[in-house]
């Protein structure tokens, strides 16, 4: 038998990001965000325009931690932006 491995879906508010949020029928950006324990596989990415928060929702290892206050690296998917931004 084969195993399928373990993920699940979280989400991140953050105060800045480079992600361009969904909005306005602009799709959202997709990417990762890189934490001191996992990397997350960013799939949508949204902004509360009231507060300015960020949160991204995306998968990541079931096992996997990540802390309030953990300092982040967000990257984004260059070529899916370009194809978006051709759009």
């Amino acid at each position: 038998t084969t195993t399928k491995p373990l993920i699940k879906t979280v989400q991140l508010a953050l105060n800045r990001t480079v992600l361009h949020a969904q909005g306005g029928g602009q799709p959202t950006d997709v990417g990762t965000i890189e934490t001191p324990h996992t990397t997350i596989q960013v799939t949508k990415s949204l902004l509360d325009r009231q507060t300015k928060v960020a949160t991204h929702t995306g998968i990541v290892d079931a096992n996997a931690t990540i802390e309030v206050g953990d300092k982040v690296k967000v990257l984004v998917d260059k070529e899916n932006r370009l194809i978006l931004s051709e759009c």
